[in-house]
């Protein structure tokens, strides 16, 4: 039997709405396709606006 891998979420927070959430990051087929849909308001953050003091990794 083989091992899962865990999978990777991050704590973001919405620029929007202000509220934070965890993703797991969408990785679309452009850069710019790549980032975080907010459950709340459903506003796409990109992963280059996500990172740094607004998302940070976290194993699962």
């Amino acid at each position: 039997m083989t091992e899962a891998t865990p999978i990777e979420t991050f704590e973001v927070t919405c620029p929007h709405c202000k509220r934070p959430f965890e993703a797991q990051l969408m990785d679309g087929a452009a850069a710019r396709h790549r980032g975080f849909k907010c459950p709340r308001c459903r506003l796409f953050i990109p992963y280059e606006r996500a990172s740094g003091h607004t998302a940070e990794a976290k194993a699962s």
